[in-house]
């Protein structure tokens, strides 16, 4: 039986890590570590997963890259995918699912437009970065030995509205933008000292971001930098990018969303959707 458990986030947040995933690279022996952070898009109806490539070294294939389920299984990124391109020049994977769509999950739909009228209501000047650092990790090896039920019992909190992860925290960081001499990316300046979490409290230093790569750039209602306010999953979050780096001078750099329409068009012109008519009464 679950112990009780508490979860904090409000419908804001819920919301907003159900686009995201923590991602394990599975090992030669069979076991699993922490790896970084998947995005969810949907583009042109069709539904995939986004990546940083540089998550992934040389020695290691996709074939190693895994997602732990709420029933306790990995589940590997692969297993039904439609097909896969890795854009290495831009530190992109994209896994392609076709119409296979994950319902526990939110999707950035890349073809979502805001209209005029509604621009002057959400915060363009900075975006947030959500994703899932290996520091707030407390699941970050996965032993061979552990069954899929132990997996379950010890990592995930069942109640009749949803499933929640225990043991892997989300985190969800502020950055003002920075000016970028290319329009192909995103910059933003992130504050690591003596921070106010909502629900930590103070701390003096963030938490090391590592295993953020991959996780979303994005941009909400003005009013959300105070109070969070949910309006629907559209609506309420404003794609802008896919987080990649931080350097040493706290800025934090990612492939923008217009980028990464032109590489999912690439792709899909690569490989594009083949019908043909089959003839019934034949």
């Amino acid at each position: 039986m679950n112990k009780e458990f508490k979860y904090d986030s409000d419908e804001f947040e819920k919301q907003a890590q159900r686009f995201i995933i923590p991602l394990y690279l599975k090992d030669e022996l069979g076991n699993y570590e922490y790896s970084s952070t998947g995005t969810y898009i949907e583009y042109n109806s069709l539904f995939y997963l986004v990546c940083a490539a540089h998550a992934i070294s040389d020695k290691e294939s996709l074939e190693d890259l895994h997602w732990l389920s709420a029933s306790g299984e990995m589940i590997g990124v692969l297993s039904e995918s439609f097909y896969y391109k890795v854009f290495r020049e831009d530190d992109i994977i994209i896994v392609d699912y076709f119409n296979k769509k994950n319902n526990n999950r939110n999707y950035f739909n890349l073809n979502y437009q805001l209209n005029p009228a509604e621009i002057s209501s959400y915060f363009f000047d900075g975006f947030y970065w959500i994703g899932f650092p290996n520091s707030w990790n407390k699941l970050k090896k996965i032993s061979k030995t552990k069954s899929s039920e132990m997996l379950k019992q010890s990592n995930f909190y069942e109640n009749e509205v949803s499933t929640y992860m225990k043991s892997t925290k989300y985190f969800m960081m502020s950055a003002m933008s920075v000016k970028t001499d290319s329009y192909d990316y995103l910059k933003g300046l992130i504050f690591t000292k003596n921070l106010e979490l909502k629900y930590k409290g103070r701390i003096s230093d963030a938490p090391s971001l590592k295993g953020m790569s991959g996780g979303a750039f994005f941009t909400t209602f003005i009013a959300n930098s105070v109070h969070h306010k949910f309006d629907g999953v559209e609506k309420s979050f404003i794609f802008l990018g896919i987080g990649l780096e931080r350097n040493k001078d706290n800025i934090v750099k990612g492939v923008s969303k217009k980028r990464l329409i032109e590489i999912f068009n690439e792709y899909l012109s690569e490989h594009p959707l083949e019908f043909k008519i089959v003839d019934s009464n034949q």
